[in-house]
This record gives structure tokens, C-alpha cells and sequence, in this order.
């Protein structure tokens, strides 16, 4: 049927918080978004997504960057998504950095799902699901660097495994002992297998 009333399209910014589009209406405050609690919002001009103290809880992915180049995800304070399928799925080349804790969590699927190279700057990073930080198949360009970055992944099926390569700058893996990042398996592994426990990297010490 032919709609006769007003039609409204509102631009569309390439995010989905929470299954909803990120749009001029709603960018200034995400927590209007179903799902979602504590501060966040986008600024579009800086290509910047700020997230303080929130809570996203959703059958959902919780951040999907789907069409963002250069996306910027700022962390403050203690954030965590809880999602039944990726928690933060990478579409786009992106940035996770600044001062706080960053824990996702999803049973079923990737906590952190990178499609391409993410840089995780400085902040803590907590992962745990089927797969703790994946890639695609890691021949695809899921290049992970972490500078001065906390991590512990866990994931059953792999913790930090398909990546086309894992580089670290200023910080180890520290657990498992002796574990390293495999070129031939795209996975952080220990004595020719890919690690399923949790895997930790550490800023080194200055």
C-alpha cells in the first residue's frame, strides 16, 4: 500500500548500536536506544564514538561498525556489552583507545569479530565467548595491533585465533607462559595448538 502520510529518512551514519541504526536523531544520546544504558554518543565530523560507564545488554551486536573508516571507539570509566551475537563486529578499519575497561561478553559468537586491522590503545580489555578476539579466516587482512593495551581473551573454540597477524607494542602475552601468535594457525598459540584458555597480554613494564 501507497504511503500517503509524511515520509521521513533521516541520514544514516554506517554504526548500529544495540540493532539500531546510528542517525543524526539519535547520536547525541545512544541511551535512547533499547538496551543501552550510561553515556554515549557519536560525533560524525570526528568519526568518534564515546562510551562512559555503559551498559549495552541486547540479542544484537552491541557496536557493529559496518561502513565507518577510521572509526574511533572511546573508552571511559567501566564498560560492558552483553550480547548474544558478536559484542563488537569490525567491518571497517577502527580504533579502541582511551583511559577505562572495556568486557564483552556473548556465549554463542566472537566478543570482539574483526573483518580488518583494529588498533586497542591503552585501555583493559576483557573477552570471553565461543571465540574471544577473531577474525574471519586471517587471510583476509585482520590485522590486530595492540599498543600499551591489558587484554584477557577466552574463547572455547579459540581466544585469539583467525587474525592475519597480531602485533604488540609495548606489551606481552604473559599467559599462557610461552605462548606467542602462530603465522601458520592466525591464532595466539602454545606448543603447536591454538590456545582455548585465556590468554592475557600485559603493557611491559617501564
Amino acid at each position: 500500500m501507497m504511503v500517503t502520510d509524511k515520509v521521513v529518512i533521516e541520514p544514516y551514519y554506517g554504526i548500529k548500536i544495540a540493532g539500531v541504526d546510528v542517525t543524526k536523531k539519535n547520536c547525541k544520546d545512544l541511551s535512547v536506544i533499547d538496551g543501552v544504558d550510561g553515556k554515549m554518543s557519536y560525533d560524525p565530523e570526528t568519526k568518534t564514538l564515546t562510551m562512559e560507564d555503559v551498559t549495552i545488554n541486547t540479542p544484537y551486536n552491541g557496536i557493529w561498525n559496518k561502513y565507518v573508516e577510521g572509526l574511533k571507539i572511546v573508552v571511559v570509566g567501566n564498560n560492558i556489552i552483553t550480547s548474544q551475537k558478536a559484542c563488537i563486529p569490525i567491518q571497517k578499519t577502527s580504533t579502541i583507545s582511551g583511559s577505562g575497561t572495556l568486557r564483552l561478553k556473548t556465549p554463542y559468537d566472537c566478543g570482539l569479530y574483526l573483518h580488518t586491522s583494529l588498533s586497542v590503545e591503552g585501555v583493559k580489555l576483557y573477552v570471553e565467548g565461543k571465540y574471544g578476539v577473531a577474525g574471519v579466516d586471517g587471510k583476509i587482512g585482520e590485522i590486530l595491533t595492540l599498543r600499551n593495551a591489558y587484554v584477557e581473551a577466552t574463547g572455547r573454540e579459540g581466544s585469539v585465533c583467525d587474525l592475519q597477524n597480531l602485533i604488540l607494542d609495548g606489551c606481552t602475552i604473559t599467559q599462557p607462559e610461552g605462548a606467542a601468535f602462530d603465522g601458520a594457525l592466525h591464532a595466539v598459540a602454545l606448543n603447536g595448538e591454538m590456545v582455548t584458555d585465556k590468554v592475557v597480554i600485559e603493557p611491559d613494564a617501564r
